[in-house]
C-alpha cells in the first residue's frame, strides 16, 4: 500500500511542477497579458491630400523662370572690390537708462518739461550758428557773494550737454577764488603752468592741453593760482595769449571774474568779452549797486576813467570801447531766498534796465548750495528748476551772440 507506482510518481511530479510554472510567469497579471484588439480591415491609414486651388497653381507657374525641369540660376558673385552686404548684421539697439527715460516722459507730459524741450532745441540751433569761431562770455558783478562762480560753472555744465557745444570755464579771479572748492578734486596745474609750456602745448594740440584742465563732468575748467601773490604776477597779456590758444579748440570761453571792476584783469575781461553776465543778489542794496554798475559800464565815464588801466591792453586809446546795454544780461541769482528783508520786485528791475538784452532770475536752491560747498555737484544732481532757469539764461545769451 505504501508503494507508489511509476504512473503515480509521474502524476505527482506533474502536480508539483504546476505551481512553480505559475509563479515564474511574469506576464500572467501584467498589461502584456491583455488580449490584442483585432485591427479593422479596410480602414484608411492616411487622409487624402488637399487639392491646390487653381489660382495658386497659376501663380506658381508664373513665378517659374521656365518650363518644368529648367534649372534655377544661382545668384552671381559680385566682382572683387564691391562690398557684399551682410544680411545678418543688425543695427545695435541703444540702451537708455531708466532715469533718462523717466526724464523724457516727464518732459513730454508736463508744461515745464515742454518748455525745457523747446529751450534745448533753441540752444542747439544757436550752437549750430556759433559752431565756427569762438565767443567769450564774462561773468562779472560789482559785489562779492552773489554767486558769480556758481552761475559760470552751471552755465558751462548745462551747455556742455548740448550738441556742437565746446565750452570751457577759465578762472580770472585775483582774490581767493572759490572755484577749486566747488570742483572738489581740482587739477594742481593752473594757468600759470600752462603759460610756461604754452609753445609746446600749441604745437602738441588738444591732447597736451587737456592735461592742464579739470574735467567737471563734460566741462573743462582751467583754474588760476590760489595764491594772490602768484595771481598778481599774471598780466592781461598773459591771459590774452591763453585765450588765443583756447579759441582754437573751443567755441565758447566763459570767464569767471572777480569783484573789483578797477582791477586790470577784470577790465581785460570786460573789454575782451563778446557778452557780459552781470550777476546780482535779490536784495535792495546789492541790486542797486548792480544796476548802477551796468549804467556805468554803458556810460562815457567808463572809457574816460579807465584809459590808464586799459592802455596796457590796446596800443591806442581809441580801441577802448564802451559796453552797449544790449551786450549785457542781468542775472538775479537766488530768487526766492528766505530772508527777513523785503523781496525785490523783478518787474521794477526790468523797467529800470529795459535796454538790457535780458533779465533772468535763477531760483534759490538749498540742495544746490550744499552740493557746491561739498564739491559733489554733478549734472544729474542739479535741481530741475535751477537747470530749467539756466537753460533759459543760455537761450537769451546765445540768441544775442548768434544775432551779432
Amino acid at each position: 500500500m505504501s508503494s507508489m507506482t511509476d504512473r503515480d510518481r509521474g502524476m505527482g511530479v506533474a502536480r508539483a511542477a504546476a505551481p512553480s510554472q505559475r509563479q515564474t510567469n511574469p506576464c500572467a497579471d501584467s498589461l502584456w497579458a491583455r488580449p490584442v484588439q483585432p485591427m479593422v480591415m479596410g480602414a484608411p491609414r492616411y487622409s487624402a491630400p488637399t487639392p491646390v486651388p487653381l489660382h495658386r497653381l497659376e501663380k506658381i507657374a508664373e513665378e517659374r523662370p521656365g518650363p518644368p525641369g529648367t534649372p534655377v540660376a544661382l545668384p552671381t558673385t559680385p566682382p572683387p572690390g564691391i562690398p557684399v552686404p551682410d544680411l545678418r548684421a543688425r543695427p545695435p539697439v541703444p540702451v537708455v537708462p531708466w532715469s533718462t527715460r523717466a526724464q523724457r516722459w516727464m518732459r513730454e507730459r508736463t508744461q515745464p518739461g515742454r518748455i525745457e524741450t523747446e529751450d534745448d532745441a533753441r540752444i542747439a540751433d544757436c550752437m549750430a550758428m556759433l559752431s565756427t569761431g569762438c565767443r567769450i562770455l564774462a561773468t562779472i558783478g560789482p559785489k562779492g557773494g552773489p554767486g558769480k562762480t556758481t552761475v559760470a560753472l552751471t552755465t558751462g555744465l548745462v551747455l556742455a550737454e548740448a550738441p556742437l557745444a565746446r565750452p570751457i570755464v577759465v578762472e580770472l579771479n585775483p582774490d581767493w577764488g572759490t572755484i577749486d572748492q566747488v570742483l572738489g578734486d581740482a587739477n594742481p596745474r593752473t594757468i600759470q603752468d600752462l603759460l610756461q609750456n604754452l609753445i609746446a602745448v600749441n604745437q602738441a594740440g588738444i591732447g597736451m592741453l587737456q592735461g592742464y584742465m579739470t574735467m567737471w563732468g563734460r566741462l573743462p575748467v582751467l583754474t588760476a593760482p590760489s595764491n594772490p601773490q602768484e595771481m598778481a604776477r599774471l598780466a592781461p597779456r598773459d591771459y590774452e595769449r591763453v585765450l588765443k590758444l583756447l579759441s582754437i579748440h573751443y567755441n565758447l570761453i566763459i570767464l569767471d571774474c572777480g569783484t573789483a571792476f578797477t582791477q586790470r584783469l577784470n577790465q581785460f575781461a570786460i573789454q575782451a568779452a563778446d557778452h557780459l553776465q552781470v550777476v546780482g543778489w535779490p536784495d535792495h542794496a546789492t541790486m542797486q549797486k548792480t544796476v548802477a554798475a551796468i549804467d556805468y559800464l554803458a556810460s562815457s565815464r567808463y572809457a574816460h576813467d579807465y584809459q590808464g588801466v586799459l592802455a596796457e591792453l590796446a596800443p591806442n586809446h581809441a580801441a577802448v570801447r564802451v559796453r552797449a546795454l544790449a551786450d549785457m544780461t542781468l542775472v538775479v541769482n537766488g530768487a526766492g531766498f528766505p530772508s527777513d528783508a523785503a523781496a525785490i520786485d523783478l518787474d521794477k528791475v526790468r523797467m529800470a534796465v529795459s535796454s538790457l538784452n535780458a533779465v533772468v532770475s535763477l531760483p534759490y536752491s538749498a540742495p544746490l548750495r550744499r552740493m557746491l560747498g561739498d564739491g559733489t555737484l554733478t549734472m544729474d544732481a542739479l535741481p530741475a528748476d535751477y537747470r530749467r532757469a539756466v537753460k533759459g539764461l543760455l537761450v537769451a545769451v546765445l540768441g544775442r551772440l548768434a544775432d551779432v
